[in-house]
């Protein structure tokens, strides 16, 4: 399990990944995945990113509906600024 702030995402400012500014990415990732997922996983995951007031906790399976439905559909600096994001739990 592992735990993602959407709220305060760290977001890459260049290709260069050299600096960072934090970001609330919660309408357009959720938005994303609401509008353009398939299923009710990814209906769910959706509405959790969106409605979340910090760190949520990410299972398997949403880690893998968002970097699927990511990869496609959201920008490259989002997707690419995910690993940073994410802290395990231990």
């Amino acid at each position: 399990m592992v735990k993602i702030n959407f709220k305060e995402f760290q977001l890459y400012t260049g290709c260069d990944k050299a600096t960072t500014i934090p970001m609330d990415v919660r309408k357009r990732i959720g938005d994303t995945l609401y509008l353009q997922g398939v299923g009710i996983a990814q209906a769910e995951l959706a509405l959790r990113i969106f409605k979340s007031d910090g760190p949520i906790e990410m299972s398997a399976d949403d880690m893998n509906i968002l970097t699927q439905v990511g990869r496609l559909l959201l920008p490259g600096a989002i997707i690419d600024s995910l690993e940073m994001n994410i802290v395990k739990e231990e």
